[in-house]
């Protein structure tokens, strides 16, 4: 459908979205809209504005994101004040955004076209509730293997295919003076345990299975915890200032398993690693023994919601489509694109940047189509669990074993305290 007819439509629209405001919008007005967008986001949605000026009024305001749910619930309660259109960089909020109690977000099912929705492939998992889709996904922070080149070429290794391989090579790695990577900070939770399946997220309806003692938890210990010991993985975040000092920037880092932004916001900047060009290459995740794919966590990727409450759904579904699409503003995009068309226009860039060792866009490709599906939103902060109950014990010294337990106990009153039926 064109823009001019999904504009023509709005009206018609207006009054058969849930939760939309009581008074009709008025045939003869203009459609207005407000964007909420952090700062990186702005260009973007300015751009949407510049494009339909005269058709639809457009209001861009830069705010902190990280507050979404906390000021859509002070609309909530002025039942006012509410976008139109928000970005969040938060992919676990869309839960309560969704939720009836708060009724902020829409469902996008019925407003974008099935073929632009089928282009984001898993992508929106996250965003799917009750059979609905509630957000689209602005952008993907799949995790992949990084590793440096020349270092394997010198060693003789090969990159492995899976994470039994992974433990050999890292274990080797470690004894001639290098490290497999950290996992301090989201690392640990992303690639190891969320790519294995432990999530402590899989909701089933109303159930949320938070079993430590799960295989697809138990084999994320059992392999992490002697390379601790052995200090083939290091203990410290990948930002930590004495592990980019010591580690990363004396070339010490021949493997870590991050998402795809590391490349370009980690390995490149020189006040980050400082990585010299030419060493880098990217391989797809290893695979778990007894797993389906070579599944990727998620550390990061932003989406963006539609309100329920818009007079005008459909022109604030044309803003999300067009932010998404517009060649130019996919181009400029500083992360791998969500929707499949726009991957493939950001990707030319990628390709041929001569950072990389060889051409990465393949492999970052291939990681988005396999996301874990045991990644989903929840109504609580499970990103402020891990961090506090997993990653920061590794961090001081426990055991990752005993780390998950503690992690897992913290999930568990999180989720009662939400209202889910917790299953062990």
């Amino acid at each position: 459908m064109t823009r001019i007819t999904r504009v023509a439509t709005v009206v018609v629209a207006a009054l058969l979205v849930t939760g939309c405001s009581s008074q009709a919008a008025d045939p003869n007005e203009t459609p207005s809209l407000t964007i909420w967008v952090d700062a990186p986001r702005e260009a973007a949605a300015q751009a949407y504005a510049d494009s339909v000026e005269g058709d639809v009024d457009v209001t861009v305001e830069v705010r902190d994101t990280n507050n979404l749910v906390a000021d859509i619930g002070l609309a909530n309660r002025a039942q006012e004040g509410w976008p139109d259109v928000a970005f969040s960089g938060q992919p676990n909020s869309i839960a309560q955004l969704s939720d009836p109690d708060n009724g902020f977000a829409a469902p996008v099912n019925d407003l974008v076209p099935a073929d632009f929705l089928d282009a984001f492939g898993s992508a929106n998992v996250i965003c799917e509730a009750d059979g609905s889709t509630y957000c689209l996904r602005n952008d993907l922070a799949q995790t992949v293997l990084w590793y440096d080149v020349p270092t394997f070429e010198e060693l003789g290794l090969e990159v492995p295919a899976t994470f039994e391989e992974f433990a050999e090579v890292a274990q080797t790695l470690q004894q001639n003076g290098y490290v497999a990577g950290a996992v301090g900070d989201n690392a640990g939770y992303t690639g190891f345990f969320e790519s294995s399946g432990c999530t402590f997220t899989d909701l089933d309806g109303n159930v949320l299975p938070v079993n430590p003692d799960a295989p697809e938890c138990q084999r994320v210990v059992e392999l992490i915890d002697p390379l601790l010991d052995s200090g083939a993985l290091d203990r410290r975040s990948p930002f930590d200032a004495g592990f980019v000092a010591d580690v990363a920037q004396q070339g010490k880092v021949a493997m870590q398993i991050g998402p795809s932004w590391f490349g370009d916001f980690v390995y490149t900047p020189e006040d980050s690693w400082g990585v010299e060009p030419g060493r880098t290459g990217a391989a797809a995740m290893p695979i778990w023994d007894g797993a389906e794919e070579p599944y990727s966590g998620q550390w990061g990727g932003g989406y963006w919601v539609i309100s329920s409450h818009s007079e005008y759904p459909d022109a604030a579904a044309d803003a999300v489509e067009w932010i998404l699409s517009d060649a130019a503003t996919v181009e400029a995009g500083p992360t791998y694109p969500a929707y499949g068309p726009s991957a493939e226009i950001w990707g030319a860039k990628t390709a041929a940047n001569d950072f990389y060792a060889f051409d990465i866009m393949p492999v970052l490709t291939a990681q988005a189509a396999v996301l874990n599906p045991a990644t989903k939103s929840v109504l609580f902060d499970i990103d402020a669990a891990y961090k506090a109950e997993l990653a920061a014990p590794i961090t001081a010294g426990e055991s990752a074993a005993d780390a998950l337990q503690g992690f897992a106990q913290e999930v568990r009153n999180l989720a009662e305290e939400a209202g889910y039926d917790v299953n062990d």
